[in-house]
Order: structure tokens, then sequence, then C-alpha cells
């Protein structure tokens, strides 16, 4: 006959830490989440001062009147400045973070509460602060910098909500064409500099066709002067380099020149020239005894490894 048997459960303690933690974070954040299901039924606008309004969205309309080149560029650049990180909506939680901002501050400094309130809050974001007047004046120069000298920009403020709390903005952009280059010349006044930079045109950044665009001739300006200081003109700057833009000619073209500034420092025109040049090394005597005398050479009293260098600088 066969005796008894008998089985026995090993329990792993940390796995039942580790799942007692799992619970206990699953039931704190469905505590959350109930508790912004109710939170957000209530008013986040009562916490408002009487001169505050909520912001609670930014809106874009585009529209293009012709060809627009590099239309989703140029946009995406006004949006940069029209649009407000808001105290947007989680999922179903609607306005969670100002929920737990307005209803679950702290009264002490740590605790399960704090950590919410410090990690998961987040204040009003208020239609004074946002002001959307001054973001549209940034905006229509932001546009007339892309050579959209004609376009424009729309601004709808609409107050709304439970006594006119809350507020959303939409911009309307119209784009017309924008302005071309027609030619580019550089006027030189026969200074060394000069030169240099007359050299370099035949790789401008800026070509005939081309939309004007501020950015592509600050980044000209940038080449040009690092091309200058590399010829060792160390304080040469971007800044001396002046364009003028002739618009007059019709059709949306431009004749864009540019020079030398008149007032440019003294020092800016001194050229700087190597005149000491020192080498600091130290050697690896070990492998130094390892070298073949086949695989060398002697040139001016220097003994070099062709095949490995044993001078490493300091």
């Amino acid at each position: 006959m066969s005796g008894p048997t008998s089985s026995y459960h090993f329990i792993d303690r940390k796995s039942q830490r580790l799942t007692s933690m799992w619970w206990y974070a699953i039931k704190n954040i469905a505590f959350l989440m109930v508790v912004a299901w109710i939170t957000q039924s209530c008013s986040n606008t009562k916490f408002l001062a009487e001169d505050e309004t909520l912001y609670t969205h930014t809106w874009f309309s585009e529209k293009g009147l012709g060809k627009i080149k590099n239309k989703p560029l140029k946009a995406y650049e006004l949006y940069l400045v029209g649009n407000v990180k808001t105290n947007r909506p989680i999922f179903f939680l609607p306005r969670f973070n100002l929920a737990i901002y307005n209803y679950w501050k702290p009264s002490e400094k740590w605790g399960p509460r704090h950590y919410v309130h410090k990690n998961f809050s987040k204040p009003p974001v208020l239609l004074e602060k946002v002001n959307p007047e001054f973001r549209l004046k940034v905006m229509k120069q932001r546009l007339f910098e892309m050579g959209h000298f004609d376009s424009d920009i729309g601004l709808d403020v609409k107050i709304y909500g439970k006594n006119n709390k809350k507020a959303r903005a939409k911009y309307n952009i119209i784009f017309k064409t924008a302005y071309t280059y027609n030619t580019f010349s550089f006027i030189n006044q026969h200074t060394k500099v000069d030169t240099i930079v007359a050299g370099s045109m035949t790789e401008s950044l800026i070509k005939p066709g081309n939309d004007y665009w501020l950015k592509e001739l600050e980044n000209e300006r940038d080449r040009l002067s690092l091309i200058v200081r590399n010829q060792g003109y160390y304080f040469f700057s971007s800044d001396f380099l002046l364009f003028n833009a002739d618009t007059t000619i019709g059709q949306k073209r431009v004749n864009l020149t540019m020079k030398l500034k008149d007032d440019i420092q003294a020092k800016a025109y001194q050229k700087y020239s190597i005149r000491n040049v020192s080498v600091s090394v130290k050697s690896n005597r070990e492998n130094a005894k390892k070298i073949n005398p086949s695989d060398s050479l002697i040139s001016n009293g220097v003994f070099t490894n062709l095949l490995i260098m044993f001078f490493v600088p300091m």
C-alpha cells in the first residue's frame, strides 16, 4: 500500500507585496477617477476672481488665395505663436487637472493628497494672461516676415459659459501669394572683407524666384559672417551686413541688395594670423620599443611610426 501524499505550498511574500501594491494603486486611481467625475460636474469657474476668465481652447482656420509655397510650414510658424496649452480634458474626465487644483488643495506639505496635487493639478489658464490680441500682432509680424506683406489674420474671441466666465479664440488666417526675390546683389565697397563676401555670393542661400523670408536672410548673414571669421577677421559680426528690399518694381517681386554697414568698428577689419604653434605630447615608451624600423620614417629629426602613432596630444 502506498502511504499518504502531502503537498506543500510555498508563498512568495515578495510577489504578495507587489500584488498588494498594485491593487492599492488601482484602487487609488479608481478613486481619483470617481472624484474627478464628481467634481467636474461642479463649476471650476466659481474659483475665479470677478475679473478673470477661463481660457479653454484655440482654433485656427486658414485659407490660401493663389499658390502658396511651403504653406504647411508657414502655418505651423503661426500656430506656434497662437496656440496655448490649456486645461484640456483627459479622455472622459473634463479638465481633470483643473478639478484637482481647485478641489484637492492639500493642507499639509506631505502625504498622498499633496503628491496628487503636485503631480496632477494645473492652475487655470486665464484669458487675461493668454492675451490673444497681443498674439495676433505677433502672428501678423511673422506673416510679414515670411513675405506675405498683403496677407491678413482675423481674431474672434468668444465669451461663453455660465456667467460668461469662459473664453475661446479663433484665428482666421488668409494667405495671399508671397513676394519673391527678383534679383539679389552685393554692393562691393572694395575692402578686403568686401572681397571675401563677394567671392562667396555664388553659394548664396537666396535664389531669385524663392519667397522672401526674413529667416532666410538671417541664415545668409550667418553663413557669410562665418566665412569672414574663418579668414581671420574674428571680430566680424553678422550684424555688419545690411539688406535693402525694393518692392516698388511690382508683380510682388523684390530687388534685394546687401552691403556692409558704414560705421563698422575698426577691429572688425583687423585680420588675425597664427604667430607661434606649440605642441605638447606624451610618449608611450613601452610601445615605442616595439617599433619596427622598416615601418618607420625619419624626417627632419622626427621619428614617426607609419602604422601606429604613439604620440597623443595633451
